[in-house]
């Protein structure tokens, strides 16, 4: 009885080390289930990627007016934010010179109520509304409408 027993025993290692290693049937169904995931996910990355370059973008052209009127401020002159689609470029008044300047990415599309927008040595800052769109149709709004002295961020908005 023992020599039967050490039989079936050496069978089972013996299927059992044939097993232990995947086959390729298994490896293939592994990888076309990857990329279906991979498939699945790429919209959503390229959303985000959008997504953060329209936060980035807002966010630098929302620090520029900021600089733009502490400077006004200081200098106690008032500085004029030129608009030009997507680039943004400012002087003091009377004065050739430009003072600074911002160019909003190729993939972000900047709308604005105005052309120029002033800002005034005793902080104030003219009405205006200048819209940031993404690829992806969020959008953000940075506004001075019904602040004093600042350029608000409003939240993302689907266009």
């Amino acid at each position: 009885m023992k020599p039967r027993l050490m039989m079936i025993s050496a069978i089972k290692a013996r299927v059992n080390q044939n097993r232990s290693a995947l086959t390729f049937i298994e490896i293939l169904i592994a990888v076309i289930i990857l990329a279906i995931l991979a498939g699945a996910a790429m919209p959503n990355l390229r959303n985000t990627a959008a997504n953060i370059q329209l936060d980035t973008s807002a966010r630098s052209l929302q620090a520029f007016a900021d600089y733009l009127r502490q400077r006004s401020i200081i200098d106690g002159k008032i500085v004029i934010l030129n608009i030009n689609g997507n680039d943004f470029s400012a002087k003091f008044r009377g004065e050739n010179a430009g003072l600074k300047q911002y160019s909003a990415p190729g993939q972000i599309k900047t709308e604005s109520d105005k052309a120029e927008v002033f800002f005034y040595p005793d902080g104030r800052i003219d009405a205006v509304e200048i819209i940031l769109t993404a690829k992806n149709n969020y959008r953000r709004v940075l506004t001075t409408k019904g602040i004093y002295g600042a350029l608000k961020l409003l939240p993302k908005e689907k266009e």
